[in-house]
């Protein structure tokens, strides 16, 4: 994605958000939403590519909790009803992650991908909260 077209599509975010610092979260690439933290990646070296990376992290995953680990590959093919991304684990921070890819063409406007992201992020909470419990 051309950094011109990724600066417009999150300038257009902001705009939804009643975010002023534009720039400052075009810069960083984060963005809070619901108390989480989201990375918003793009591949500036492929200028056809239209996709747009989302991470939200999470809590750490407790290395006590040797089911976690499990339970959170086996929810990537149970898939919770309405998440369209993958559960992980940050290889730096040690934190839960969940990550989707969003098709960032001109079709998909500040609103519309604000709202994907506040239903994902919620989406994602829930379902972590219903992975850690153990059955």
């Amino acid at each position: 994605m051309h950094e011109a077209a990724y600066a417009r599509l999150i300038w257009r975010l902001c705009q939804a958000k009643g975010i002023n610092n534009w720039r400052d979260v075009v810069t960083q690439g984060r963005i809070e939403v619901g108390g989480r933290v989201v990375g918003l990646v793009h591949d500036g070296g492929d200028l056809d590519s239209k996709e747009l990376s989302l991470h939200v992290e999470f809590e750490p995953v407790v290395p006590s909790d040797d089911g976690l680990y499990l339970r959170l590959l086996q929810a990537n093919i149970r898939r919770h009803q309405g998440l369209k991304g993958r559960f992980g684990v940050h290889p730096d921070t040690g934190n839960a992650v969940y990550s989707l890819q969003v098709n960032a063409g001109p079709e998909l406007d500040g609103a519309r991908l604000a709202e994907l992201v506040r239903k994902q992020v919620a989406g994602a909470a829930a379902a972590l909260d219903d992975i850690r419990t153990p059955r």
